[in-house]
């Protein structure tokens, strides 16, 4: 009998998993198996070597090949005390399990809401498409042909950059890169492209940075698509023209803090799909900072404002090579990473504002015949 865990606490925990769904098995605190109900896996799984390899101190999961397929493994620790353990539970689910989960959470919102989209982009390209064939099959003039493709242009360009960043943040994989990132430098890049991306929409970047440099080991394209994705987010949720207020600075506690400030729409003056974007793009930043670069996410509201700060471990020193225009491209002025990925917002609030302009003279004109 194992040391750690009571008989009748291991009957509860057998009992247990074998009433869920999913192959389990019990381990003690010496990983040693002690129960499972699924022996074809778990006879030849060495849960001491995988410890040593990523030492376990919570939940965690690892890929699993079972009979040719790729599958999950969590891997459970259960505490005896605040630092003693006392067993390893495992469960193996398959992708459709995964699936089944998955479908009860936000994720499945989030995933139609942008297939949906995308769905009504690809519409309008087909139709687009039939124009510009239309146009050319009659020889009209060159300057709508122009317009016709520069629109399709757009489009293409604005799913491009939706997949790909989605893509980035949704199964990061690190590339081994071992240059550092300075973050601060990088987030004053960001958010000089900010400045210079929304001025033509009327919207003020405030932006105070933190003055030294802090530096993170791991390759930064996650958490600059996370913040892009954040930032899409605040914008979608706030009025037009409204400022933009982005902070960095350091905490004592050895975290570096991103802070992003809005005006907050009326939710019932909201659109409901744009409510689902916006949080779908705030969810995967989110995810981002917590499993990727082992953070915190605050996000708040008081009906009129919204705010979000998010904050990581960060080194003080480069610990790797020096930085420079070729390896770091934050250092390099005409790489807008941020502007290429907000076009279709830019294009969008242009639209809207135009519109808006174009209402209001309605109205003044329509003013002076009452």
């Amino acid at each position: 009998m194992a040391k750690g865990i009571t008989s009748g606490a291991q009957r509860l925990m057998e009992n247990f998993l074998s009433s869920v769904e999913g192959r389990s098995a019990l381990y003690d605190e010496e990983m040693n198996l002690i129960w499972t109900n699924f022996n074809e896996f778990f006879d030849k799984f060495d849960l001491k070597k995988t410890n040593e390899e990523t030492p376990i101190r919570s939940e965690s999961s690892f890929p699993a090949k079972i009979n040719g397929s790729q599958e999950v493994l969590s891997i459970t620790p259960v505490y005896k005390s605040l630092r003693t353990i006392s067993a390893y539970v495992c469960v193996i689910r398959s992708s459709y399990e995964v699936y089944k989960l998955m479908s009860n959470t936000d994720i499945a919102a989030f995933t139609n809401n942008m297939m949906e989209k995308n769905a009504d982009k690809l519409e309008r390209l087909a139709e687009l498409n039939a124009n510009i064939a239309e146009a050319v099959r009659e020889n009209e003039n060159t300057e709508e042909l122009g317009d016709l493709i520069m629109e399709q242009k757009r489009l293409l360009t604005s799913m491009r950059n939706e997949t790909k960043y989605c893509i980035d943040t949704c199964y990061n994989e690190v590339d081994g890169n071992e240059v550092n990132c300075n973050l601060s430098m990088m987030f004053k890049s960001l958010c000089t492209d900010a400045e210079d991306s929304f001025r033509d929409l009327g919207r003020k970047v405030n932006f105070t940075g933190e003055s030294r440099d802090y530096y993170i080991i791991e390759n930064s394209k996650a958490l600059v698509t996370a913040f892009l994705h954040l930032l899409r987010s605040h914008l979608l949720l706030s009025p037009l023209k409204s400022a933009v207020n982005i902070s960095t600075y350091y905490e004592a506690s050895g975290n570096f803090c991103i802070s992003v400030k809005t005006k907050l729409v009326s939710i019932d003056k909201t659109d409901e799909s744009v409510l689902t974007t916006a949080r779908a793009y705030r969810e995967l930043a989110k995810k981002v900072v917590l499993f990727d670069y082992n953070g915190v996410f605050q996000c708040s509201d008081d009906g009129k404002n919204m705010q979000t700060v998010f904050k990581f471990p960060v080194l003080k020193k480069n610990r790797g090579p020096i930085l420079t225009t070729s390896n770091s491209w934050y250092l390099n002025e005409r790489n807008r990473v941020l502007h290429t990925y907000m076009m279709d917002i830019i294009e969008q609030e242009i639209g809207e504002l135009e519109h808006a302009k174009m209402e209001s003279s309605r109205k003044k004109k329509l003013a002076k015949h009452e």
